[in-house]
C-alpha cells in the first residue's frame, strides 16, 4: 500500500479530506449523544398531605427518547397521562413542555407511598430515574372528649380525676394543655363551691 506521501498530490488530498470527514461524524454523533441524553430537570420531593386535599408530584424530563412512567411503591402505573385503572391519578402539563407531573386527588391512606418518576432506555440512551419521593398521609383526629361523660356530680374540696381522649388520628394525636383548658371551661359541672379543684389525668392522648 503506498504512503501519503508516494500518492499524487490529487489522491493526498482526497483521502485527507476523507479521514476528516470521518473524525468529523464520530465526534459530531459523540456531541449529539451528549447533547441528547435524558435527564431531570425537576424531581419529585417528599410531600405530606390531609385525607381528601389534591397534591402534585412534579416530574420534569429533558430529551425524552423513552418510555415514561410513575411507579408506587416499585409498581408501575402506566404510561398514559390519564393513567387508566387509578382514577385519582393523572399526569398533568403536556409533551411541549416537558411535564409529566404527577397530580394526585382525593388523597387517601392508601396513597401513603414511595413514588418515583421513571423514562425507558432506547437505542442509544439509557434510561434514568428520580429520586424517591415520600407521601406521608395524615388524618385528623376526632375532637378530643372526657371518658367520664357530659356530667359530673361532686363534692366541695374533693379531686376529679378526668380522662381525655382524643382519637383516630394520623400520626399520633397530642392532647395540649390549653385544649383541656379550654374544654374545662365549657365542661358542667354540679359543685357547691367556687374553689372547687380539679387534677386532670390523661389517659390516652393522640395528635391534634
Amino acid at each position: 500500500m503506498k504512503r501519503l506521501s508516494q500518492l499524487s498530490p490529487m489522491a493526498s488530498c482526497r483521502s485527507l479530506v476523507q479521514l476528516l470527514l470521518l473524525l468529523l461524524t464520530t465526534w459530531s454523533a459523540h456531541i449529539s449523544q451528549a447533547l441528547l441524553k435524558q435527564s431531570f430537570a425537576i424531581e419529585p420531593v417528599d410531600r405530606t398531605a390531609i385525607l381528601g386535599e389534591t397534591i402534585i408530584l412534579p416530574c420534569r424530563v429533558m430529551n425524552r427518547v423513552g418510555t415514561l412512567q410513575w411507579t408506587k411503591d416499585g409498581f408501575g402505573l402506566g404510561n398514559g397521562r390519564d393513567l387508566a385503572g387509578f382514577p385519582r391519578y393523572m399526569m398533568t402539563g403536556n409533551d411541549d413542555e416537558n411535564d409529566f407531573s404527577l397530580q394526585i386527588r382525593n388523597v387517601q391512606l392508601e396513597d401513603d407511598a414511595l413514588f418515583q418518576c421513571q423514562v425507558g432506555p432506547t437505542e442509544g440512551s439509557k434510561g434514568i430515574r428520580s429520586r424517591n419521593a415520600v407521601v406521608q398521609v395524615y388524618v385528623p383526629p376526632e375532637p378530643p372528649k372526657i371518658i367520664e361523660g357530659n356530667h359530673i356530680r361532686t363534692t366541695a374540696g374533693s379531686t376529679v380525676e378526668l380522662n381525655c381522649e382524643a382519637s383516630a388520628g394520623k400520626p399520633a394525636a397530642e392532647v395540649s394543655s390549653l385544649a383541656l383548658y379550654r374544654m374545662l371551661y365549657t365542661y358542667t359541672f354540679e359543685q357547691f363551691t367556687a374553689t372547687h379543684k380539679l387534677s386532670l389525668f390523661i389517659l390516652h392522648s393522640w395528635w391534634v
